[in-house]
């Protein structure tokens, strides 16, 4: 794929402003736990990686977190990956084979 499709195809998946949506999310139990998890491993540096079945509400929570940031820093990128069970760590950061 060249740059030029990859471009505009992410542009066409791209949200336009998210700090304009209105997101309603009930943030008790989990949910609060898991978004101050959120906002912990951005202070830190790190990546984090939500996993679970589906429906259980990681995109919501993510396009929540990335709304509050939105509001509190609009020179900030947010990003967030969406995968299945067929995506492994090796797609990301390649394979490391250890010769003897």
């Amino acid at each position: 794929m060249n740059k030029e499709r990859f471009k505009k195809l992410y542009n066409q998946r791209k949200i336009a402003d998210i700090a304009k949506e209105q997101i309603d999310i009930v943030l008790t139990g989990q949910y609060g736990k898991a978004l101050e998890l959120l906002k912990d491993a951005e202070a830190t540096g790190l990546f984090p990686a939500l996993v679970g079945p589906p429906g259980v509400g990681k995109t919501i929570l993510c396009r929540y977190f990335a709304s509050l940031r939105a509001k509190e820093n609009k020179h900030r990128s947010f990003y967030w990956l969406t995968m299945d069970e067929s995506i492994k760590p090796s797609h990301f950061i390649g394979n490391f084979w250890a010769y003897a």
